[in-house]
């Protein structure tokens, strides 16, 4: 009985990472199969040096040209061309 409760906690695993490494754009089967063959060792390492998750809803706005941006004189962040008062560190530059 104790076995097939390990078993099934190593399936579930296993199921669990490839999900999650698929998400995370690495390969679901390997992560998976090495998660549930050796449990106690793979998910550590998994956890360990999995990638960031990707996100699939986020996009890069490309509509604003990297052209329009500047630099504050006061803080050297990239603020817009054409703004007045520096969003970051609140100067004024209408000067």
């Amino acid at each position: 009985m104790v076995a097939f409760i390990g078993l099934f906690i190593a399936v579930i695993a296993g199921i669990l990472v490839g999900q999650d490494a698929a998400k995370r754009g690495m390969s679901p089967w390997v992560w998976g199969l090495f998660v549930f063959l050796i449990l106690i060792i793979g998910l550590p390492v998994y956890l360990i040096v999995r990638k960031p998750y990707l996100n699939q809803n986020y996009v890069i706005n490309t509509t604003t040209p990297s052209a329009s941006l500047k630099k504050c004189p006061y803080c050297a962040e990239l603020i817009q061309s054409d703004a007045i008062k520096c969003k970051y560190c609140k100067s004024d530059l209408t000067q």
